[in-house]
């Protein structure tokens, strides 16, 4: 599920994977050094996003949502590799 918005920062997406805690999918990415975030950028640590709750009103989104982002550094080589551990991960 994404849960940004139209009117969200294009370089940033939050998505949730529901049935899989963020912090499992977190841990399991940075094992292969693909580092993203479970929280917004300006939240303290907490057991799930709580913006995404606020936006949602669903907790599921919120504990099982991660936050990527990309640069103008990011290579269309590292997107398929990212892509392809995700699924991984998440099969």
């Amino acid at each position: 599920m994404i849960n940004s918005t139209a009117n969200s920062i294009p370089h940033i997406v939050n998505v949730s994977f529901v049935g899989n805690d963020a912090k499992w999918v977190q841990t399991k990415l940075n094992d292969h050094d693909i580092f993203v975030s479970t929280q917004s950028a300006c939240s303290s640590q907490t057991s799930m996003s709580v913006l995404i709750y606020r936006m949602t009103g669903s907790e599921d989104l919120a504990k099982s949502a991660i936050r990527i982002s990309i640069s103008h550094l990011t290579t269309e080589m590292e997107i398929h590799h990212f892509v392809k551990i995700l699924k991984e991960v998440l099969l």
